[in-house]
């Protein structure tokens, strides 16, 4: 059996993606080198190729949703795949949490299990069920989930990355959604994301060391109006300016230290 290794650290961009793909298992060069081509491509070498995913965060910020809908393709032509993650750098989305992930009670999964386990077609009410319980999708309910379904960890991760509604890691006492939408951002959305993450040290989709502060980039927040603007927890700040922005972190941070 063939087997791609896709090294996240190696791989940059699409074009970078399919050429390996195309090297290691033996593909014709011209293959089309689009999502399409490569799901008609796997599913005639279904049982005589596999994939190794090396550096997963990694090649995910690199690729973003294509990542995410090459795993798709992979799950559905039913080809072996395997997600390994090195320890994620800053600016790197972690999939699956640090070895110092907090502990999580399993037994409050059990009535969503007991309903949905052996239930065709379920994993994503079970990923659901399973954040509303947590906030979050910790690798603990992973491995459980894998042991309860008898779906491999490697295919519950290729559906949760897939979908953005899912969180990897806890949930700050303040979480930050901020606007990239169209006026968002041709009114300077980039440097209030800058301002964020020079404040905070944190980048998308990751949280403060100390637990306070979560970022979360989104498309849209419905106030197009008050643009740059962003919301925390229930609250929106609108007309932002870089120091501005500062300024209102620095507030929340004071007032939870005298919480």
């Amino acid at each position: 059996m063939k087997t791609a290794i896709l090294n996240g650290s190696e791989i940059d961009n699409r074009e970078a993606l399919h050429a390996a793909l195309a090297e290691q298992l033996d593909f014709p060069p011209y293959y089309g080198k689009n999502l399409d081509a490569l799901y008609d491509l796997l599913t005639e070498a279904r049982g005589a190729c596999a994939v190794r995913i090396e550096d997963a965060p990694a090649l995910e910020a690199q690729l973003g949703d294509y990542y995410r809908s090459l795993l798709r393709v992979l799950e559905d032509a039913g080809v072996s795949y395997e997600i390994q993650n090195q320890q994620k750098t800053r600016r790197r989305k972690q999939i699956v949490p640090s070895c110092n992930h907090p502990a999580v009670d399993l037994t409050l999964l059990e009535p969503t299990l007991a309903q949905y386990a052996s239930v065709k077609g379920s994993l994503i009410s079970i990923l659901q069920k399973t954040q509303e319980i947590y906030g979050y999708v910790p690798i603990d309910a992973v491995y459980h989930i894998s042991q309860r379904t008898g779906a491999s960890p490697a295919k519950i991760l290729g559906v949760a990355t897939f979908y953005s509604q899912f969180r990897f890691q806890a949930i700050g006492k303040y979480l930050i959604m901020l606007c990239k939408g169209t006026a968002c951002y041709v009114n300077g959305a980039d440097r209030i994301l800058e301002a964020v993450t020079d404040e905070l040290g944190i980048h998308d989709n990751e949280t403060t060391p100390d637990g306070l502060f979560s970022l979360s980039v989104v498309s849209c927040l419905g106030c197009c109006s008050l643009a740059p603007v962003m919301m925390i927890n229930d609250r929106t700040y609108g007309s932002l300016t870089p120091d501005k922005t500062r300024q209102i972190l620095r507030d929340l941070r004071k007032e939870a230290e005298a919480e």
